[in-house]
């Protein structure tokens, strides 16, 4: 399967009473999409980030993927690189931008 990358305007943008709980950012894995804000769409290190999500999410099914991200979601507000499904993408962003 092909990965399917798009850019959004609301991408980055407050999520109203869901601020406290998601953080804003440049780019979000909604498989088998990728959403990116349109000036974050050129940023390499952000998409190998979310290139090795899709592929996480390919691997594990979709469904168990997204309860496991939820369900450790609440023990790393505070760290969110600390976050099991996280860790390793943030490694493959740094190791990028390099």
């Amino acid at each position: 399967m092909k990965i399917s990358e798009r850019t959004q305007k609301w991408i980055g943008r407050s999520l109203g009473p869901f601020n406290k709980f998601v953080q804003r950012s440049d780019a979000i894995t909604l498989w088998p999409f990728i959403f990116y804000r349109i000036q974050a769409f050129k940023n390499t290190s952000l998409r190998a980030h979310e290139h090795f999500h899709w592929y996480q999410i390919y691997r594990a099914k979709v469904v168990p993927w997204y309860l496991c991200y939820i369900i450790f979601l609440p023990m790393y507000l505070n760290n969110i690189y600390a976050h099991p499904l996280e860790s390793e993408a943030y490694r493959i962003q740094a190791m990028s931008s390099e």
